[in-house]
């Protein structure tokens, strides 16, 4: 009885240390005592199937990986690859700690003579095992946690921990058969140690080689905005053209009607048409083709959504930008700056620019009805593609440093206004 008890007791330990590691780093789709009740079952099976087989260790390792890939794949929101991993995971580095703490104890004493199940031996280093195991997965899910949730990993990163997995049953086995010489339970314990080692790198390796190509993906997803909105920039300032062309032929023959009528009240009314029409290419007339375009795009934007947009951009008209930053610079920061103003009571932007000794300056404000996010002094999008627009910013950042420009911003609570100013050498041609 007692040796059935000391197993259920140590399958339960290691169901809580499984289930802190994956709330640490998956979201539930379950409620808790439903997650708890599953658990349980799961681990309560495996135990009684480890009575019932004398405790077989290539039994337990199998019983163990299903158990916490059916807790993963059931009660957690993992898809199958990546509940898999983490069972192969959890149940690798459980095993490393269980075969250290053996290990060690047999490189001490020479001998597992002493280790059975129900033994004072079998309870100090089941005790020790599990401590470790839950040390090793909480420094697992501290670094997961600050990584951001890893997603799903490729195929061939499986082999790994199951193939270490191999290795501990291979050195058990081979213990088990022979009472090994002191040295050679050192040397097993020190590639129990190795092993360790191995996997946390490989797990370490495949947070970054995710971050990288999450990176990757959001700076062809950039490129691919970027060119989209050259072109749309492109068009508008044709069509900008091509009415200030109308616009002029237009006023040419209205002129010439007013010429032609001797009547007062139509050469009035072709006089106001006429003024109308005079100068009239597009919403703003900056002297920058492209910034004209640029604002002449979200005014209408900012117009569908019921945004009031007002913009004076006589003074200073960006023109020693590359047109290139100058989309990306100017896209960005009103794209964020027309989300706030749609979710806000009041809906309203402004833009103006001026300078001030050798900057120009850029100054843009937004209503918004909620404080910015903010993370060590530093802005951080809000917006749920948080790498993607993440990396906007960054890019903003990047485009200021190549002009030796920097930004400042403040939120308003009382006006529930957040203003950016930005600054600009004009000196400087972004090369």
């Amino acid at each position: 009885m007692l040796e059935y008890l000391s197993s259920v007791f140590f399958y339960f330990l290691e169901l809580m240390i499984a289930l802190f590691f994956l709330y640490q780093v998956a979201s539930p789709k379950v409620s808790g005592l439903w997650t708890a009740a599953i658990g349980l079952g799961l681990y309560a099976s495996a135990a009684l199937l480890s009575f019932l087989l004398e405790n077989n260790v290539w039994v337990n390792v199998v019983s163990s990986v299903l158990s916490v890939f059916l807790l993963c794949f059931i009660c957690f929101s993992l898809n199958y690859r990546l509940a898999l991993f983490y069972s192969l995971l959890l149940n690798t580095f459980g095993g490393i700690s269980e075969y250290l703490t053996i290990f060690a104890q047999s490189a001490v004493s020479g001998s597992l003579a002493d280790y059975s199940v129900g033994s004072a031996v079998y309870f100090q280093s089941g005790a020790i095992s599990k401590i470790l195991f839950f040390l090793i997965c909480l420094l697992l899910s501290r670094f997961l946690r600050r990584r951001r949730t890893l997603k799903n990993p490729p195929a061939f990163f499986l082999l790994f921990p199951l193939a270490s997995t191999f290795i501990l049953l291979v050195f058990w086995h081979i213990n088990l058969r022979t009472d090994l010489p002191r040295l050679d339970s050192a040397l097993v314990l020190l590639s129990d140690v190795f092993l360790l080692a191995a996997n946390t790198l490989l797990f370490s390796t495949l947070i970054r080689h995710q971050e990288k190509q999450e990176k990757l993906a959001a700076s062809e997803r950039e490129a691919d905005e970027l060119k989209n909105q050259l072109a749309v920039i492109s068009l508008m300032e044709q069509q900008n053209e091509d009415m200030r062309r109308f616009a002029h032929d237009i006023n040419n023959h209205l002129t010439a009607l007013a010429q032609l009528s001797s009547d007062a009240e139509v050469k009035k009314y072709i006089s106001a048409l006429s003024q109308k029409l005079t100068g009239y290419s597009a919403v703003c007339h900056s002297g920058n083709p492209t910034l004209d375009a640029i604002l002449n795009r979200y005014s209408y934007e900012c117009q569908a959504q019921h945004i009031e947009f007002l913009f004076d951009v006589r003074v200073f008209n960006l023109s020693n930008m590359e047109n290139t930053d100058l989309v990306t610079l100017m896209t960005n920061l009103l794209d964020n700056a027309v989300q706030a103003a749609a979710l806000s009571g009041e809906k309203r932007i402004s833009l103006e620019t001026t300078t001030r000794n050798a900057f120009g300056v850029v100054i843009l404000s937004n209503s918004c009805d909620t404080a910015p996010a903010v993370r060590n002094g530093a802005l951080i999008s809000s917006k749920k593609d948080t790498l993607f627009h993440g990396l906007g910013l960054k890019i903003v950042n990047r485009i200021l440093n190549q002009y030796n420009g920097f930004m400042d911003w403040e939120y308003c609570a009382d006006k529930k206004e957040f203003t950016l100013t930005l600054a600009l050498n004009q000196h400087s041609s972004g090369t």
